[in-house]
């Protein structure tokens, strides 16, 4: 049974491998029709087709820009992308740019990047060198170069001209952030932006001073588990009378478990109507607003319906506004039974854009681990 399963998923690979080498080679036809029709072709395959085009090696620039036409309009396409988009990473090196050049030079290659809260326009001089750098680590490296703070707003990271910032680690596709305050740090975790888990759960390890000398007989360590994070989740609150931490730099040592969807089942709405999301009755209230957008999501629970406890998630769902260009707001999550309003104010930065409203349940997940590693943790008296 196993070998049969695994022969049919092999069959299927090689017909998708077969078909996509297909379209592809239509990508290099003299008629432009044609060439437009294959990219159209590759978008229906969807998803699934992206390893195997991004695989694609090509000397032609008509064909490696169809095949990026194909893929970003799949991403724009598919709702799965607005919970897990795909990793991008980028490479530049420059010296001596002013700042906003060198900030468009090292951002313009990702969907959202960093907040500018900067009081004027910096005319220092920055020089930097990534190659094949993620999200996180762009950013860390690029607050270093530039000699700006950076700080976690709930949507996104913020550039600050005054400091200080917190703490920060990037372990993946993840950044970990130490806050703290006399007597407390606060740890929390923040994905990439558009990267939503399913759960996050935590264990701590070692929290100890730079001498090495283990803390924990000395503070209060409340490891927390996020069954329905948002935009970021709280990892850990360590608190201790602050005589405890005074003058200490603290080392803190832990394992970050991570839900991520691997499949999702979906409904988006455009205007008031009721759709079903399998045993979910949902009925769409929509208020747009001007430069905001304002909303009411009615569930009516169906009888006889529980979700397995060994799949807890399949009674969750996220809530997300986005436009037909993919730019996108996470307005919540919810549970199997409840509703309720939910908005994006003084956010929407599109108005007049074709907008839908997701609401995405993850049917299938992976768990991840990541490393939690955090020094120098200085607290305020």
């Amino acid at each position: 049974m196993v070998l049969a399963c695994a022969l049919a998923l092999l069959l299927q690979t090689q017909d998708l491998s077969a078909r996509v080498a297909e379209q592809v080679a239509w990508l290099k036809s003299d008629d432009p029709k044609v060439r437009t029709a294959a990219t159209n072709e590759l978008v229906k395959l969807g998803r699934s087709t992206i390893p195997v085009l991004e695989a694609v090696k090509s000397d032609d620039p008509e064909v490696r820009s169809r095949i990026a036409q194909a893929i970003s309009r799949i991403q724009k396409m598919d709702p799965f992308f607005l919970v897990r988009p795909l990793e991008r990473r980028v490479s530049v090196s420059f010296k001596d740019l002013p700042f906003t050049e060198a900030y468009a030079r090292v951002f313009s290659g990702f969907a959202v990047p960093p907040n500018l809260d900067i009081v004027f326009i910096r005319k220092d001089k920055i020089s930097l060198s990534l190659e094949g750098a993620s999200y996180w680590e762009a950013v860390e490296k690029f607050a270093s170069a530039a000699g700006v703070y950076l700080q976690q707003s709930l949507e996104r990271p913020c550039f600050k001209e005054h400091g200080p910032g917190a703490t920060f680690g990037h372990f993946g596709r993840f950044m970990v952030q130490a806050r703290t305050y006399p007597g407390t740090i606060l740890v929390s975790l923040h994905p990439e932006p558009g990267l939503s888990p399913v759960s996050v759960s935590f264990k701590l390890t070692q929290v100890s001073d730079d001498a090495g000398v283990s803390l924990l007989d000395r503070i209060k360590a409340d490891a927390r588990s996020n069954e329905t994070p948002v935009l970021s989740a709280t990892l850990a609150k360590l608190t201790a009378a602050p005589e405890a931490l005074r003058g200490k730099k603290v080392n803190i040592l832990g394992t970050a478990s991570i839900e991520l969807a691997t499949d999702i089942e979906a409904v988006e709405f455009r205007r008031n109507e009721e759709k079903m999301l399998s045993q979910w009755s949902l009925t769409m209230d929509i208020r747009p607003l001007e430069g905001d957008f304002d909303f009411r999501l009615i569930m009516k629970e169906l009888k006889g319906w529980k979700a397995p406890e060994e799949r807890s998630y399949l009674a969750k769902a996220w809530v997300i506004v986005a436009d037909d260009d993919g730019r996108t707001r996470v307005a919540g999550r919810m549970a199997y039974g409840g509703g309720g309003e939910h908005a994006v104010r003084g956010a929407w930065e599109h108005p007049g854009k074709a907008t839908r409203i997701c609401v995405l349940r993850p049917t299938a997940v992976e768990r991840v681990e990541i490393p939690v590693q955090l020094r120098g943790i200085v607290v305020p008296d």
